[in-house]
Formats: structure tokens, sequence, C-alpha cells
């Protein structure tokens, strides 16, 4: 059993890694915590927190690997994607410019891309970025 503040929005790497990850928001609303968990064994160790979450995250997507979170708000007039390395390498941030609004957002199954959506009034896009 896992015990966590808010409701528990959580992801799981692919086989052969394990690694499943938890969002908890803080009670101030100042931070959300990314914490490692088992299904069996319970909760693990921090692995990320993001101070001043000014906006919902909506695109959150766990590596295949389990080595990166990638974020992305909603709401926004360009989507902007932030990978987060859970393995102890540089953090990295792109734009896509031109795209609000994002819809969607997943790795490819083979970690070394990813898969987002995006409305606007006029079109809805869908595209992948390797």
């Amino acid at each position: 059993m896992l015990e966590t503040r808010g409701e528990p929005d959580y992801r799981c790497a692919r086989a052969p890694a394990s690694l499943c990850v938890v969002s908890e928001p803080s009670a101030d609303g100042k931070e959300v915590t990314y914490v490692a968990f088992d299904p069996v064994k319970g909760r693990g160790n921090t692995l990320r927190t993001i101070q001043n979450p000014t906006a919902e995250f909506l695109g959150v997507a766990l590596s295949p690997d389990g080595t990166t979170l990638a974020l992305s708000r909603t709401g926004e007039a360009e989507i902007r994607i932030r990978l987060l390395s859970l393995a102890g390498e540089p953090d990295h941030e792109f734009a896509v410019r031109g795209w609000p609004n994002l819809t969607g957002l997943d790795w490819s199954p083979d970690g070394k891309g990813l898969y987002c959506g995006s409305v606007s009034r006029k079109v809805a896009r869908f595209s992948t970025w390797i």
C-alpha cells in the first residue's frame, strides 16, 4: 500500500526496468515531489522536486528505461517540454514553436523520441520528436 497526498498520479517504466514514480503536491501547493515506489514494497526514495508549479502538468511521461521524466504544462502559448534526469544527468528543455495547448505527451517505445499533441482553434496537430 502507498499513502500519498492529493490525487496520486503515477507512471511506470517498461520491462526490464522496474521503476514506478508517483507525484505528490505539497500541502501549500508550492512544490511537486516525484517519489519512487514499488507496487509490492511501497514508497521509495524522493527522485525530484519541482518548485513553484504555476500550472497543471498535463504532460507527464516516464521514459521506458525509467531514467528521464518528461513534463509539459497545459494552457501555454507554445509547448515547452522539460526532460528531468532521474539518473544524475543534466536536464534539458525545448520548445515546440507554433504549437499551443498541449493535449498529450508520451515516449516512443524505444525511448528515443516523444509523441506530443496540440489543439488550436483552427487545427489539431500530432507529431513526434526524435
